[in-house]
């Protein structure tokens, strides 16, 4: 049986986008040594200002910012997160699962990461460091001890931040999606008979509003479960009342020199 678009994600596919988008810190420099560079960057300012970790969030320290922004990704990180950003989203996944699963280690994180680590060869070293931390220091290299002995400080530090433990959105299905692509045709239909104001009304509804939530909206509407299929919106446009308006395609210039340009534009 062939496998479905949605089958190849564990996790919600916006979800995992938004966390990457989180972290500041671009997935190229989290590539090969670099990332034990950015674990040393963590502890020299978590050391400069740890007295201020534990007054958060009453206190808040701009040098700690990242310390905040990885608190909160760390609690949302669960093992279809992981699985998604170590398997399905390139190397530049791999980079945030690395680091996540480092600061966030768990033991069932271990054989996603081994099997990311013979797949992606620029994140290696961050995910050397996290199979350590999830599997025990026997894993340890020797030229990564230090970032190792980093690592922990790091986490240390991190939780002396009040927990954060996020709910995780269902994951996209195809009957959810199939049930979108309709959606998009009925407002497509109202937008040209009725105007920009109604089909917006309509994009907040079914299937089509429930995948264009980001997760703050979605936490604050208090955690949803995905429309039933029934319940999407179905109006259709009235046709009579469609403002549609004639093209007309120009017609080429008779200078031959320009013709050329004039297909590029057109």
């Amino acid at each position: 049986m062939e496998s479905s678009f949605y089958s190849y994600w564990s996790a919600n596919y916006s979800d995992v986008l938004e966390l990457m988008a989180s972290i500041p810190w671009s997935p190229v420099t989290l590539s090969d040594d670099r990332i034990q560079g950015k674990i040393s960057l963590l502890v020299r300012d978590g050391t400069n200002y740890r007295k201020y970790l534990r007054l958060f969030p009453e206190v808040m320290c701009e040098p700690l910012e990242l310390f905040y922004i990885l608190r909160r990704a760390t609690g949302l990180l669960n093992l279809p997160i992981a699985q998604d950003l170590l398997s399905t989203h390139g190397w530049h996944g791999a980079n945030y699962g690395a680091l996540l699963t480092l600061l966030a280690p768990r033991p069932e994180y271990l054989p996603l990461l081994i099997e990311a680590e013979s797949r992606w060869k620029y994140a290696r070293p961050g995910i050397h460091l996290a199979m350590a931390a999830c599997g025990g220091c026997s894993l340890v290299a020797p030229e990564l001890l230090k970032s190792h002995a980093h690592a922990i400080s790091v986490r240390e530090m991190l939780d002396e931040l009040p927990p954060v433990s996020l709910p995780a959105r269902p994951p996209w299905t195809d009957a959810l999606d199939r049930q979108a692509r309709k959606e998009t045709a009925v407002i497509r239909a109202v937008y040209r008979a009725r105007g920009l104001e109604a089909a917006r009304a309509l994009m907040k509804k079914g299937a089509t509003g429930y995948l264009g939530l980001r997760y703050a909206e979605w936490i604050r509407l208090g955690c949803p479960e995905p429309p039933d299929i029934e319940d999407a919106p179905q109006e259709q446009a009235p046709l009579a009342e469609e403002r549609t308006i004639e093209q007309t395609p120009p017609s080429p210039p008779a200078d031959p020199v320009a013709k050329k340009s004039w297909w590029k534009l057109w």
